[in-house]
């Protein structure tokens, strides 16, 4: 169960809710947790990062195969399917929720990619507060999928919002978007703003007065 619940893990996008992740996990794997708990990053009680990409990157490739150890192409597709299911029980968290359609397309469910890659569903994500980074990758990743699928309207309305999100990114760059969370009491949010898959997306300065308040507060992000 908890190599299972870790495969999981290394397959969402950083930082990971943990909070969320309990109410879906097993019991016998949640409590598995205790004892590999030095093998993440804990950005807060319940916001948790591999510590290291390798050691995330070791964990995928033993998921992927299967009881006799031969590879398992399938195992992916199939996890990535599960996460998707969750996501779309979520609805207090907007960003998990959001994650359904990455996890979707990742397993490989096309028509459910599709209808959850629509210019009103990025907006929202965009309004809640995504990453903007996250959204373009998703962006480019829902573009692809509608063209193989050859769903040609799709393709035109996610390139012409492609367009105007690039145009709202940039106006966005000079924004301290973390430091406004941190001001709303939101350390959690400001953290999936600014290292939304495990890598900095905010310019440094913004990054390092972030990382101030947070060891300010005891924050262990700072």
């Amino acid at each position: 169960a908890l190599r299972e619940l870790l495969g999981d893990l290394a397959r969402l996008r950083s930082p990971l809710d943990m909070k969320w992740v309990l109410t879906w996990a097993s019991p016998a794997a949640a409590n598995g947790l205790r004892r590999v708990r030095h093998l993440f990053r804990r950005l807060d009680s319940y916001s948790w990062m591999f510590f290291h990409d390798s050691f995330r990157g070791f964990v995928l490739e033993a998921t992927s195969v299967d009881a006799l150890g031969e590879p398992d192409t399938a195992a992916g597709a199939r996890r990535h399917a599960f996460l998707a299911d969750q996501c779309a029980r979520e609805s207090a968290e907007p960003r998990e929720r959001g994650e359904e359609f990455y996890h979707a397309a990742r397993a490989g469910l096309t028509g459910r990619a599709i209808a959850l890659a629509t210019p009103e569903a990025f907006q929202a994500r965009f309004l809640s507060g995504a990453s903007p980074v996250v959204l373009a990758e998703d962006i480019r990743l829902a573009m692809r999928v509608t063209a193989q699928a050859g769903d040609a309207a799709a393709l035109i309305a996610l390139m012409l919002f492609q367009s105007e999100f690039r145009a709202r990114q940039q106006a966005l760059e000079p924004v301290d978007v973390a430091g406004l969370y941190l001001d709303t009491g939101q350390p959690a949010a400001a953290i999936a703003y600014a290292i939304p898959d495990g890598m900095l997306r905010v310019p440094a300065e913004q990054a390092l007065r972030a990382a101030i308040r947070l060891d300010e507060t005891g924050n262990p992000a700072g």
